[in-house]
């Protein structure tokens, strides 16, 4: 459920970016907003919500891993475009591609050994350590993505106040 949720998250968290003039970060922002909301409720009432796990997985996967997918191939494309005047375009893009989800991967594998870890133990008298602290990672993540937030909000209202004098 949750590649599905990744799948359907990247195309519409994709489309609502487009529709913000390509800005990426008030997208994104919402989705981490409701994801930690989410994922304070799992740590809470992990054992109460036996059969709303598959919703919720869908859920996490729409809202965490599609703007993680929608960030991966937008930062690979801004990054082959500043660096193609040094060589040629496919290099480079194939290049930053190959960096880009290789960290990705690493960050993957290495989550692995944590969740592994953080399921037997408790985290801070929480029985569901992992939950514990992907919520805290999330929660810390908003607050430089809010400085890039305030930029892009004034960015839009620039733009729709320029379209408005037309």
């Amino acid at each position: 459920m949750l590649n599905v949720g990744t799948i359907i998250g990247g195309m519409v968290m994709g489309y609502f970016s487009d529709m913000l003039y390509s800005r990426r970060s008030p997208v994104i922002l919402v989705a981490m907003i409701i994801s930690v909301i989410i994922n304070f409720i799992v740590i809470f009432e992990y054992d109460n919500i036996v059969d709303g796990y598959f919703p919720i997985m869908l859920l996490l996967g729409f809202l965490i891993n599609g703007f993680t997918n929608m960030i991966y191939a937008n930062c690979s494309t801004d990054v082959g475009k500043d660096l193609e005047m040094k060589y040629t375009q496919s290099r480079v893009l194939a290049s930053t591609v190959c960096i880009i989800e290789s960290f990705g991967a690493l960050g993957s594998a290495l989550g692995i050994f944590i969740v592994g870890y953080t399921s037997r133990e408790e985290v801070w008298g929480y029985q569901y350590g992992y939950w514990v602290l992907i919520t805290l990672f999330i929660t810390i993540s908003i607050i430089p993505l809010s400085v890039v937030f305030v930029k892009d909000f004034s960015d839009i209202r620039l733009i729709i106040k320029n379209k408005r004098k037309f």
